[in-house]
């Protein structure tokens, strides 16, 4: 496996984005974004809530 992969961590090549919640549906995927991840680096922290 090449050192750029294989795990979550800075400067990795690592595209992930966390989801509130543990449902399949995907009507409301925009609002259940928690956190964008690209290259490794995180790129957003999400929408805030508005509670």
């Amino acid at each position: 496996m090449a050192e750029d992969r294989g795990e979550i961590a800075d400067g990795k090549r690592a595209d992930l984005v966390a989801l509130h919640g543990t449902g399949l549906d995907v009507a409301a995927l925009d609002t259940r974004i928690r956190a964008v991840w690209r290259s490794g680096r995180p790129v957003s922290a999400g929408p805030r809530s508005a509670s």
